[in-house]
């Protein structure tokens, strides 16, 4: 992988974003630190070469060293799965093979997926509360699927961990923002309610993969 490009920006059809967007009023808090406002199901997915694109695998148990995450480093943590009508679904079967092709997976390669919504508390919300970090992976990507009344959720990568952010972005909608893991750091602005009255959120989908 060292020819690909440390950093790409991808567009997936409006069609695709729109047909995954209900699936995320279906997440589940979770008792951990972060549970309560990241809210998350998590599956393992085995990359195929051919058109079935890829198979779910069970879960082998999400665990990140400390050396990666100091806030919540060396946790087993255990997630409800996507569900399946998303996971058989063409609208996730289109990201990965976007993932898939761009990052030239071989078959037989594990990708692990993140399906995340990031809600306002009464504040402003973290949406990193790790900060800025790596995650122990060699690609990750950032896939963007809805913003409500927020503020904030800007994307940040760095180039040194104690450096200033040399990306500042609010991914749009759609918008698949692809990263060396192993060469940038990454965090991301906290979120807060342009309308105090209505809780905000944000939904995005993490793609991580070694």
């Amino acid at each position: 992988m060292n020819q690909l490009a440390s950093i790409q920006l991808n567009h997936l059809d409006i069609a695709t974003v729109e047909n995954l967007q209900g699936s995320f009023d279906n997440l589940l808090t979770t008792p951990h630190a972060d549970g309560q406002y990241r809210l998350r199901r998590y599956s393992v997915l085995k990359i195929h070469s051919d058109d079935t694109i890829y198979e779910k695998m069970p879960q082998h148990g999400f665990t990140q060293s400390s050396e990666y995450n100091n806030f919540q480093g060396d946790v087993a943590r255990s997630y409800e799965d996507l569900e399946d009508h998303i996971i058989e679904g063409p609208a996730l079967k289109e990201i990965f093979r976007m993932f898939r092709d761009i990052n030239h997976l071989p078959d037989g390669h594990e990708v692990e997926i993140h399906q995340m919504r990031v809600i306002t508390l009464d504040d402003k919300t973290p949406v990193s509360p790790e900060g800025v970090h790596q995650d122990g992976y060699r690609r990750i990507g950032f896939v963007a699927i809805n913003r409500h009344n927020i503020a904030g959720g800007n994307l940040l990568i760095y180039r040194e961990r104690d450096g200033e952010p040399f990306i500042n972005m609010e991914i749009q909608n759609g918008e698949c923002v692809i990263v060396d893991d192993q060469e940038f750091w990454h965090s991301a602005t906290g979120i807060k309610p342009i309308d105090p009255k209505e809780q905000g959120y944000m939904d995005i989908l993490i793609l991580t993969t070694k």
